[in-house]
């Protein structure tokens, strides 16, 4: 386990790439999501994932609405995300996902609500065994 990338909502994305760019010089790879576009910061430690929200329903385009710009989500890299959300859900925390889910980077996520988890919106992540198949051919 380890984290993976800290995800921040930001209003203009070209703006925040320049200035993430200029300070981390650090690569930096676009993709499109339902309703947002993301830039993955990659550093040596880690990941940011700077998303800018195209559709104002999207999950992105509401955090945005009412908390504004900033930190959205810490997401956690798993050997299981399904053992995880199971472990939660043991533990008496509300789920966002009962089951894995397609994000970006060919990953499965699920997320936990930040209700019982201090205020912290939780994503746990894995490389979708399909592709990791895919990957060793």
């Amino acid at each position: 386990m380890k984290i993976d990338h800290v995800g921040i909502i930001v209003r203009d994305l070209q703006k925040a790439v320049e200035l993430y760019k200029g300070l981390l010089n650090a690569p930096i790879v676009f993709e499109e999501n339902q309703g947002w576009i993301s830039a993955i910061v990659r550093t040596e430690s880690g990941k940011l994932e700077l998303m800018q929200s195209t559709d104002d329903n999207s999950p992105v385009g509401k955090a945005l609405a009412k908390r504004g710009e900033g930190i959205h989500h810490l997401a956690i890299e798993v050997d299981d995300v399904q053992a995880y959300l199971d472990k939660a859900e043991r533990l008496g925390l509300t789920l966002i996902d009962k089951h894995p889910r397609k994000g970006s980077e060919d990953r499965l996520i699920g997320f936990i609500h930040p209700r019982g988890l201090n205020g912290v919106l939780l994503e746990f992540n894995m490389l979708d065994p399909e592709k990791r198949q895919e990957g060793a051919t």
